[in-house]
């Protein structure tokens, strides 16, 4: 059965005439966008699950991301903000309920760019020949006659040559990319670069993540909208919890002793008192080994705090961390997570 039949059996079924503008439409955010069913899934990027951000400073930066990629401007964005809050993942949970063409390109300082994501140069039997890669084609042809939505992941790891590259796709005016023999040619009108990173182009300003490179200014004047994420909050991180750890989320205790802990460790980290990153994967990995540690410990109380110390012992950076986050986590736990050693 193709589409048009699909709804042919749709409108027969209902009493009152379908809707096609409105029975085709997801709301994200504040802003409600078209689903073009006959766009090919597989040009779309995929998500396991998604919960949109719904409290304080993360609500608000989500709707207005959403405002942009619902609005017609087709300037470069540049998303960033600390490690684990779902940069990339909010871009691509759009583009997969919306049916948006999406590819992401992760930035790795290994990755040769030029010959890797653009055009080679190549040869076979008849001779050399210019062989060009999915970047420039998705640039310059888009998929299925449609415009792409570029995500450049970790944008900020990348090199300075990697950059020189990449600088006339950042055009706000009038993007290109030039060709083999110096041509200038120009990017599928409507395509659109969203680049994700941990820093806003000046480094790690808190040295953390050292692989953050610092951006030439002349580069990110080439951003007219420039979004910062912050840490989530534990309202929405809670509903993520439980959404994908329902066997964790099945005892009361533990997610109350997550969102104590959770809450304590990154004040501290915020205030400057313990020098270290506790992102959405570190509440991971305790709900993680926490879980593990069910298996082997009957006692609820016991597998939460045996699993915070394996958590704990394998993922702070030293010793004094280390017990500095124990002092924080203690008072959450029943019979606390301290040990005659510490």
């Amino acid at each position: 059965m193709d589409l048009n039949q699909a709804i042919s059996q749709l409108q027969a079924g209902r009493k009152t005439t379908l809707n096609l503008d409105k029975a085709f439409t997801v709301s994200l955010g504040k802003s409600e966008f078209k689903v073009d069913p006959t766009v090919n899934p597989e040009h779309c990027e995929s998500i396991s699950e998604f919960i949109a951000p719904s409290r304080g400073k993360s609500k608000r930066k989500f709707d207005f991301l959403m405002a942009l990629l619902a609005s017609d401007s087709d300037k470069p964005i540049w998303i960033w903000g600390p490690p684990g809050i779902g940069k990339d993942y909010k871009i691509r949970a759009w583009s997969a309920l919306t049916r948006t063409q999406c590819q992401t390109y992760q930035v790795r300082s290994d990755v040769d760019v030029q010959n890797e994501w653009l055009y080679e140069r190549s040869f076979n039997s008849e001779g050399t020949f210019i062989k060009y890669n999915q970047l420039w084609l998705d640039l310059t042809e888009g998929r299925d006659g449609r415009a792409m939505h570029i995500i450049l992941s970790d944008f900020d790891r990348a090199t300075r040559d990697q950059i020189a590259v990449l600088r006339s796709l950042l055009d706000s005016d009038k993007p290109f990319l030039t060709g083999p023999n110096g041509e200038h040619v120009p990017v599928l009108k409507g395509t659109r670069i969203i680049v994700t990173a941990n820093s806003g182009g000046m480094g790690d300003e808190r040295g953390l993540c050292t692989d953050a490179m610092s951006i030439d200014s002349s580069i990110m004047d080439r951003f007219t909208f420039k979004l910062r994420f912050p840490q989530l909050s534990w309202g929405d991180e809670g509903k993520m919890v439980a959404a994908r750890y329902p066997d964790f989320a099945a005892v009361p205790e533990w997610m109350a002793a997550l969102e104590g802990m959770t809450e304590a460790i990154r004040a501290s980290v915020k205030a400057g008192d313990v020098y270290m990153e506790f992102s959405h994967r570190g509440v991971q990995g305790i709900v993680e080994n926490t879980l593990m540690m069910r298996s082997i410990v009957s006692d609820n109380d016991k597998a939460l705090k045996y699993g915070l110390r394996e958590w704990l012992e394998g993922s702070t950076p030293d010793e004094d961390t280390q017990l500095a986050v124990k002092r924080l986590c203690d008072p959450h736990l029943k019979g606390g997570v301290l040990s005659d050693d510490d």
